[in-house]
């Protein structure tokens, strides 16, 4: 009921229906937002749709081959971060408070 409400709602606003819009391109996107931002946390999809905001749009002017850098990030993403880009900056983040002395803490 609800993808059927999305998908009027996205006929009258954009006036236009097409197989197009169906393309499993436009499904996964949420999907790899979530995966590469990180999964159970708040942080993670806000900045994974960042993050699919703005490199598609750096490597515009790459022409076809930003689908290759774009392909690439997301692969190292999954590989070498595959909780998500937002639970590594907790870790990092975690661990630099951990290393400050307890002298340094009570004087910020």
């Amino acid at each position: 009921m609800v993808a059927g409400l999305a998908g009027a709602a996205y006929a009258h606003f954009f006036r236009i229906i097409s197989p197009d819009v169906n393309m499993v391109y436009y499904s996964a996107i949420p999907l790899m937002m979530v995966m590469v931002g990180g999964r159970g946390t708040i942080l993670g999809p806000f900045l994974g749709a960042l993050l699919f905001a703005v490199l598609p749009e750096l490597f515009r002017t790459a022409g076809t081959i930003r689908m290759v850098f774009f392909a690439s990030f997301l692969l190292a993403c999954i590989v070498y971060m595959p909780e998500g880009i937002a639970v590594k900056i907790q870790a990092i983040l975690k661990d630099r408070v951990a290393k400050k002395s307890p002298a340094q803490l009570g004087s910020a």
